[in-house]
């Protein structure tokens, strides 16, 4: 998990930094990763409060003595004038789920975080209306999409993402990677599919009798011709 900063230069090293590093093996247990995720966003929390407050905190997170040298430097600025506040928290569609443990995601019938959108199941003939890959302008799924307050409202309290315990975190600042959930994800198969589709439509609009992959190939080599 990283820390970016929203000032500072375009650097990697000057604006990213690692923030936890949590081995695999302790987070197969739903459980225990509740756990770790909930101490670590507890962390943060603190950390957050201490840098929007700017001043030098004269006691630990669970009220503990600090150790000597840093209470010497108790209410002292943090970075002179600067403060810092929750800005957002960009993730690709794993890490979304698996940081926030949404009761909505890809692995679930209900498989969007962000509206009542559903997956084929064994009871979604129900409600055809919610199904993900219905994107008319009329889609039932439009009419549930959820911002903070609805996502507060519908989730039980003890299955809220632990990051709500980061002051200023919401809904709305989960936002996605599009370099991973695009480029490196759903991208690679859409366009090759955009491609056959292209290809098809103009072989059936210059040889209708054309068929089979000689046809497609066809239609692909016109596609990629020099102008």
């Amino acid at each position: 998990m990283l820390f970016r900063s929203g000032v500072g230069g375009t650097s990697v090293r000057e604006i990213k930094y690692l923030l936890a590093t949590i081995p695999a093996r302790f987070m197969r247990l739903p459980a225990t990763k509740k756990r770790i995720l909930r101490k670590l966003t507890e962390v943060i929390a603190w950390d957050l409060s201490v840098l929007a407050a700017g001043r030098m905190p004269a006691v630990g997170m669970d009220g503990e003595a600090l150790p000597a040298p840093m209470q010497a430097h108790a209410a002292q600025p943090v970075a002179g004038p600067w403060r810092a506040a929750f800005g957002g928290i960009k993730h690709d569609t794993k890490a979304r789920k698996e940081l926030h443990m949404f009761l909505r995601s890809y692995a679930h019938t209900a498989c969007c975080d962000s509206c009542f959108a559903e997956q084929h199941s064994a009871s979604s003939w129900r409600r055809p209306h919610l199904l993900f890959h219905d994107f008319s302008a009329d889609a039932g799924w439009r009419a549930t999409m959820l911002d903070h307050t609805a996502y507060l409202r519908v989730t039980p309290p003890e299955a809220l993402s632990p990051w709500a315990l980061v002051p200023g975190w919401k809904l709305e600042l989960c936002f996605h990677d599009v370099l991973h959930v695009l480029h490196l994800g759903i991208l690679r198969d859409a366009c090759a599919s955009a491609l056959v589709e292209l290809a098809g439509e103009i072989m059936a609009a210059e040889n209708p009798a054309a068929r089979g992959p000689a046809a497609l190939q066809a239609g692909l080599d016109h596609l990629t011709q020099e102008p």
